[in-house]
């Protein structure tokens, strides 16, 4: 991320996703990309500009990147810890706070299970 203090702006690359659902792939971390989230949070910015979606603030990378990755960890490793089977766990997964993101359908499932797998080894 590149953050410009004078002016509130900060430019995150694909730490932030919104008005679609997040590209989460086999090199991706969730648990590194939560933690660059909080950085980005601390930051406080007024201006976001996000690898994915239109220019936004705050709030909305919050709703659309931070609480669905804060959401797919805590349920993904309450499932891994619990002994949850992965089909089990992805489709008890709920998506309703992020139906209003762009391919969340198809993606979604995906998602959720790269970060069951990721829970398992960690």
């Amino acid at each position: 991320m590149v953050f410009l203090p004078a002016t509130g702006v900060v430019f995150t690359g694909d730490v932030v996703y919104v008005d679609r659902i997040l590209g989460l792939h086999a090199v991706s971390k969730t648990k590194a990309w939560l933690n660059s989230f909080e950085a980005l949070q601390a930051l406080k910015p007024k201006v976001v500009v996000p690898g994915h979606g239109k220019i936004t603030d705050l709030a909305q990378a919050e709703r659309d990147t931070g609480k669905l990755l804060a959401a797919l960890r805590a349920h993904m490793g309450k499932a891994v810890e619990a002994g949850t089977d992965i089909s089990t766990a992805v489709k008890s997964f709920d998506a309703s706070p992020f139906k209003h993101l762009k391919h969340v359908e198809v993606w979604l499932p995906q998602l959720a299970n790269r970060t069951y797998l990721e829970m398992e080894l960690e």
